[in-house]
């Protein structure tokens, strides 16, 4: 979105870098908030995902007692598409637009002349840039950010042949994982992803794996009787944040988890990583524009998150505290 965004806007030469062969199997539940189909909207790349995604009106929520609640998706209504495919109608409007997408292209370091970095080490060769858009996610080693790090550690797998509600999310609430959450997530009428969440503090004396199994035993085991699942558990870490900071090294702007912008409580993170890549291009149009300094540039980046996402990031702290919304 970020290398999308840039283009649009006319700033010059745009390269994506992409360190895996493209499409690649990336391990998230892959749902569209209704924030994520505004921002889509708004790009006008949205018409685009709605053809391949599965759309959500409702969400089933399972509570800590075993008490059940059944929600509205709102008016816009959410979706569930597969990143993997998500990713690539990202790449390939991006590329319209004249961005220059390399594949297989694993950055080694960041380059510095004086005091900021002037571009990225590939291969040995180095490619120049009048600005860098770190958006490596939540292991990222290009920034400067020293806070505390607790990851929220997923594991998720596809199944085919699940019984669920049509246009239905689920989202339970087992005490095993509190205050965070497991999920059943359709993404076509006959497939599923199903995973957990949960604080990396809560693993003493077990493993993600034994979680997530007994996950399944105690809530979806009689569902998943006649089901095949596709491929293999999965494994990811999030790193989430409470407030909007920015840690780039002068000449970088962090965008998505990069910066630890994702939601402590639901973990959602697609809507933030979205957002963050429109409004990194804007701090840059601007600017360039007016021919700010690096520092001046990271300052409005970090400004304009702020606004934009501050609050909501605070509300999913007090969720978090809470335990449930």
């Amino acid at each position: 979105m970020a290398a999308f965004e840039c283009a649009s806007r006319g700033l010059g030469r745009v390269s994506l870098l992409e360190q895996a062969r493209f499409p690649r199997v990336k391990p998230c539940a892959g749902c569209l908030s209704p924030r994520a189909k505004s921002i889509l909207s708004e790009a006008g790349l949205w018409s685009r995902i709605e053809k391949e995604a599965y759309p959500i009106t409702h969400a089933r929520m399972v509570m800590p007692d075993g008490s059940e609640m059944l929600r509205s998706a709102g008016e816009t209504g959410a979706a569930v598409l597969e990143r993997s495919r998500f990713d690539q109608i990202l790449v390939d409007a991006a590329v319209e637009r004249g961005v220059t997408f390399w594949d297989q292209y694993r950055v080694d370091e960041l380059v510095y002349e004086e005091d900021r970095v002037v571009g990225v080490r590939v291969r040995g060769d180095t490619l120049r840039a009048r600005f860098v858009l770190v958006a490596n996610g939540a292991t990222s080693r290009f920034h400067l950010d020293l806070r505390p790090k607790e990851f929220l550690l997923t594991c998720l797998a596809w199944y085919e042949g699940v019984p669920f509600r049509p246009n239905c999310i689920e989202m339970i609430f087992d005490p095993s994982l509190a205050p965070h959450y497991g999920w059943l997530f359709p993404e076509s009428p006959t497939r599923v992803n199903i995973g957990i969440g949960v604080a990396s503090g809560r693993l003493e004396g077990t493993t993600l794996g034994c979680l997530y199994q007994g996950f399944i035993d105690r809530n979806l085991r009689p569902r998943l009787k006649d089901a095949v699942k596709v491929g293999r558990e999965r494994r990811y870490p999030i790193s989430p944040c409470f407030k909007v900071e920015h840690h780039g090294y002068p000449g970088t702007l962090l965008v998505g988890e990069s910066c630890r912008l994702v939601n402590a409580f639901s973990g959602e993170g697609i809507s933030y990583a979205l957002q963050s890549g429109r409004i990194a291009a804007q701090a840059l149009q601007e600017g360039f524009t007016g021919n700010w300094s690096v520092q001046d540039i990271s300052e409005r980046y970090r400004s304009l998150l702020d606004q934009d996402m501050g609050t909501s990031l605070q509300m999913g702290e007090k969720l978090l505290q809470t335990g449930l919304s």
